[in-house]
């Protein structure tokens, strides 16, 4: 049992080194966000469908669920994804594109 405790404590020293000699080349940055552009239709018909399916997951959890934490999870999350529903559709309302907004769920 010694003789594996040692040889384990040697095997992990050894790949120490190895763990800090990693270069750093300065380019500690992020992909920039454009390389993760979505369209406008896009955007515009996957937040209504994302709202949607959080509040219908959410139904499914209150109505099956035994645990109290759950279902009280549950109702927070169908207040907070309704009402983002509505101010998502108040906000398209006041922009100026023409993408629909009808959830495809």
């Amino acid at each position: 049992m010694k003789t594996l405790l040692t040889a384990t404590a040697i095997a992990l020293l050894a790949g120490t080194p190895a763990a800090f000699a990693q270069s750093n080349d300065g380019n500690d940055v992020a992909p920039m966000a454009a390389d993760n552009k979505v369209d406008t239709q896009t955007f515009v018909t996957t937040v209504p469908n994302a709202n949607e399916f959080e509040i219908q997951s959410s139904r499914l959890a209150e109505e099956k669920s035994p645990s109290d934490d759950v279902k009280a999870f549950a109702d927070e999350m169908i207040k907070d994804h309704t009402k983002a529903a509505e101010d998502f559709k108040a906000a398209m309302s006041q922009g100026q594109t023409t993408a629909s907004i009808k959830p495809e769920i």
